[in-house]
């Protein structure tokens, strides 16, 4: 989901890309996953490639053929938004959920009340 909001920051800047979709291997299992291409040479931004392999720097910048993780990516040539939608719907279902949380530690609570953001 990081690719959307950096979608924006790009439009906003004149910077020419596409988000795209499609599928990595996370732990033996297939798994969405989105990226930006930036041109047609398979230049790619990927702000989250380190799920995939904690080998890797945190972002990556460059060819998607030139790096082992990134060039595993299948593309999808379907409707992004459709995916990222089912796929934000899914992740937040369990962070909405109405469950009873557990309170924090009072010690935490306070500390949290204290700081400044």
């Amino acid at each position: 989901s990081l690719c959307y909001p950096l979608s924006v920051l790009f439009s906003l800047m004149g910077i020419e890309h596409e988000i795209t979709f499609g599928t990595s291997k996370k732990n033996n299992v297939e798994v969405s996953h989105f990226w930006i291409t930036l041109d047609v040479n398979g230049i790619i931004l990927d702000p989250t490639i380190k799920q995939f392999n904690h080998n890797e720097s945190c972002v990556y910048l460059g060819d998607i053929q030139k790096n082992e993780t990134a060039k595993r990516y299948k593309i999808i040539e379907t409707n992004g938004d459709e995916a990222f939608s089912k796929t934000y719907d899914k992740w937040a279902e369990l962070l909405f959920q109405d469950n009873k949380r557990r309170s924090l530690p009072i010690t935490l609570e306070n500390k949290l009340a204290d700081s400044t953001f």
